[in-house]
């Protein structure tokens, strides 16, 4: 047995520590996607885990390298479309910047306030990895200023197909 590890949603509560070290005595195997997250588990339990790396469909490799675009007209972020994500950041900035689309790509919270949205927020809802692939060759940056992140396959997406990143330094995007 396999048990993914995500230290941020066990820090904080005695619930969540007792409930770690329950469920990682029974795993034969506990994998965890960063160093931080492999420290936070030694400390809090005693276990040893295994670090490992996401992986992206080879779909998403370019052979020939993108030609960066010395201005920037649209930005994509891809993931779930939710405050933990930064999406009110992403809507701020777009009111400071009316020149360039923000385009969102992921399904949306139903409890996320989309009424007064500035017109170059784009909310694309969910889309498959054929679109995702477009979107990502027609954007100038790719922006993921979440909160809270493990591995984000998004951000590996969007540095295989050549694009900026901006991200926040939490998880493994630093």
């Amino acid at each position: 047995r396999r048990l993914p590890f995500a230290s941020s949603l066990f820090r904080k509560s005695r619930w969540g520590s007792n409930f770690i070290k329950r469920i990682t005595s029974l795993a034969d195997m506990v994998l965890v996607l960063n160093s931080a997250s492999q420290e936070f588990l030694h400390r809090a339990t005693g276990h040893e885990s295994l670090r490992t790396a996401n992986f992206i469909d080879d779909a998403y490799l370019i052979h020939n390298p993108k030609t960066i675009s010395p201005s920037i007209r649209k930005i994509l972020f891809v993931g779930h479309v939710y405050e933990k994500k930064g999406v009110k950041e992403i809507f701020a900035a777009a009111e400071f910047f009316p020149q360039i689309i923000f385009a969102l790509a992921g399904p949306v919270a139903p409890h996320l306030s989309t009424a007064h949205l500035p017109d170059n927020v784009k909310l694309l809802a969910e889309v498959d990895n054929k679109e995702v692939i477009g979107l990502l060759d027609s954007a100038d940056v790719f922006l993921l200023p979440s909160y809270s992140e493990g591995f984000s396959v998004a951000l590996l997406e969007a540095m295989a197909r050549g694009v900026p990143v901006i991200a926040t330094p939490v998880g493994a995007n630093a």
